[in-house]
């Protein structure tokens, strides 16, 4: 089914595509700053400056200090000490032997642990330099496979957009602080370009380790269920429970309870949810951090978000049937699912990086660039409003986490139809989004 729109596949010099209604005053200045030198300048300064502050930090502090609590599981599953994994105690006593002086709480599923173990094997700063290889690595085998999937996405080949998507916030903190979210990234998208090839067993089984984070996978076996992949969905089941088993295989079934224990422990909700609302990206992050303490309330808010984005979704099914499975689990379902999971971070929005470069490439405006710049800036001034947050709390409400309006903003955008259409790039024999719709 193709939207009731008209095509619009030239562009102007100024980057807007030709005959689409001019944009509102406000975006149009906003896009007249957004200019090609500007826009590799910009990012080669940001990345120069992290480079240089992260080199000098590493002589103040432990290195990859989200990554000290997943070598800290690793090394306590090579111990033999399964049944205190997730005391933040016994962590704490191993990190502060490295020299941290702030626990580094290792919260994720036992199986992670398990898959962690080569890590904790290796001496600290060797294991570090390992896991920031792997991380560049999955976030290079991602960029390289998704214009596999739509012609939209071929502007990731070029060094400019390259080094745009890698100086952004989400990019930096996640290879600075050494986090997991790329092997998420990763996992979305080599599984969608199984789909795309035809594989849904195989496709289903890679999207399986999406569930190294199951705030940020809960979304892609909904969708599957939708569209009726149903090879795709026993494939992603059947990788869950193979991950499950061997936890259970190596480690027992006690951490699972200790897990649960964990995340629903108040330690957890008051340090890792409650604790950190102005690093979210997420509308109940958002509205704790403007509502605090008042539960109730801000769950009933976040009931009456949920629903909105739902109506939308329901009137924008006609949209979304007009683009590819495969498409979808790298572009709208990842958006949809950092603005609804309870706890999504900056580091995590490196999943949302696919739909905003499609936005660019299939609703080519002014508004839609300067969402796109807004929330880069935002990113960026967060840490600084949090700061002054701190030493002026009548200033608390400028650091809460705007950048989740940007975010309902852009999701709105993907639920949109496209204003630029292109023929789909076959992947082998099959087109993006395989046989099966």
């Amino acid at each position: 089914m193709t939207p009731d729109v008209t095509p619009e596949p030239t562009t102007t010099a100024g980057g807007a595509a030709a005959g689409i209604r001019p944009a509102r005053r406000g975006w149009g200045r906003v896009d007249r700053y957004l200019t090609a030198d500007r826009l590799v300048v910009y990012p080669a300064v940001v990345v120069a400056l992290f480079v240089v502050v992260w080199l000098l930090s590493l002589a103040v502090t432990v290195p990859l200090p989200d990554f000290l609590a997943r070598w800290t599981a690793g090394r306590l599953v090579l111990d033999g000490r399964a049944d205190v994994l997730y005391d933040p105690g016994v962590q704490s006593g191993l990190q502060q032997a490295l020299g941290a002086d702030t626990l580094s709480w290792f919260v994720s599923p036992p199986f992670v642990a398990v898959l962690l173990v080569p890590f904790g094997a290796l001496p600290y700063g060797l294991a570090a330099l390992a896991w920031t290889l792997l991380s560049l690595g999955l976030l290079w085998v991602s960029v390289r496979a998704l214009p596999d999937l739509h012609p939209a996405f071929t502007a990731l080949r070029g060094w400019r957009a390259l080094l745009l998507a890698g100086s952004c916030q989400a990019v930096l903190e996640l290879v600075g602080a050494g986090q997991d979210s790329a092997v998420v990234l990763a996992a979305l998208v080599l599984g969608a370009r199984l789909l795309a090839s035809g594989s849904d067993l195989a496709g289903g089984m890679v999207l399986a380790v999406s569930l190294v984070k199951p705030q940020l996978a809960w979304l892609v076996p909904v969708v599957l269920l939708l569209r009726g992949r149903w090879r795709a969905l026993s494939g992603m089941v059947a990788g869950g429970l193979v991950l499950v088993g061997a936890s259970l295989v190596v480690l027992g079934a006690g951490p699972w309870a200790d897990w649960v224990e964990a995340v629903t422990s108040p330690l957890y909700r008051d340090e890792v949810v409650s604790g950190q609302t102005a690093k979210t990206t997420s509308i109940s992050g958002l509205l704790e951090h403007l509502v605090p303490g008042s539960g109730p309330v801000a769950t009933l808010l976040w009931v009456v978000a949920f629903v909105a984005l739902l109506v939308v979704a329901v009137r924008s099914r006609a949209a979304l049937d007009d683009v590819a499975l495969p498409v979808l689990l790298v572009t709208a379902v990842p958006l949809t699912t950092v603005l609804l999971t309870p706890h999504a971070m900056v580091y995590d929005l490196v999943i949302v990086i696919p739909a905003v470069v499609w936005l660019l490439a299939r609703r080519p405006t002014a508004r839609v660039r300067g969402l796109a710049a807004v929330g880069y800036v935002l990113l960026f001034l967060a840490p600084l409003l949090q700061l002054a947050a701190r030493a002026v709390p009548a200033l608390t409400v400028l650091a809460a986490p705007w950048v989740v309006v940007v975010l309902v903003l852009l999701w709105r955008e993907v639920m949109a139809p496209a204003l630029v259409h292109d023929p789909p790039t076959p992947l082998g024999s099959v087109p993006p989004g395989g046989s099966h719709g």
